[in-house]
């Protein structure tokens, strides 16, 4: 079974997705020319075809289209990752940041950051994003989702770039 928007024959993203009037399957150009090219069959139901029977799938490359509009509107919509200076334990602020990220995820500061070991905090109020130093490691939080880190090293900015990278 291919993913949604994948050709079901080479398991690529759509380019040019044609229908097949018969099984309505969608297929690729590419795998359903080559396929009546040497076969003469539907690649998915094995009829005997020639690319007459296939159309245009123009709703789902319009589909797909759209979601690559809106994929790329999210990536532009999304603010770069900005850090404020690192506060440590027992300095002015620390106790004020750990206030604000029990307040914003209190699963989250209970479960990985109220520790004992929690050293430094770094946040992003902006993206709700925290970076944690303990045991000799910065590791990053969302705090919208909580859940584990997101990224887990020795180098703040090594983290900063990993995670401006999966956005």
């Amino acid at each position: 079974m291919s993913e949604v928007g994948n050709c079901p024959i080479c398991f690529n993203r759509f380019e040019n997705p044609y229908i097949h009037s018969g099984c309505g399957n969608t297929i690729d150009f590419a795998c359903i020319s080559e396929a009546v090219e040497k076969f003469q069959r539907c690649p998915v139901c094995n009829e005997n075809v020639t690319m007459v029977d296939f159309k245009p799938n123009v709703e789902l490359r319009d589909v797909l289209a759209q979601t690559a509009v809106e994929a790329v509107r999210v990536v532009k919509e999304t603010p770069p990752l900005v850090f404020a200076p690192s506060v440590s334990r027992g300095e002015k602020g620390f106790e004020g940041a750990m206030a604000t990220i029990k307040r914003l995820n209190g699963s989250l500061y209970n479960g990985h950051v109220n520790k004992e070991g929690t050293r430094k905090i770094r946040a992003d109020w902006g993206n709700q994003v925290i970076a944690v130093f303990k045991s000799g490691k910065w590791r990053f939080y969302d705090l919208k989702k909580g859940g584990g880190a997101l990224y887990e090293g020795e180098k703040f900015d090594a983290g900063v770039s990993a995670l401006s990278q999966r956005v």
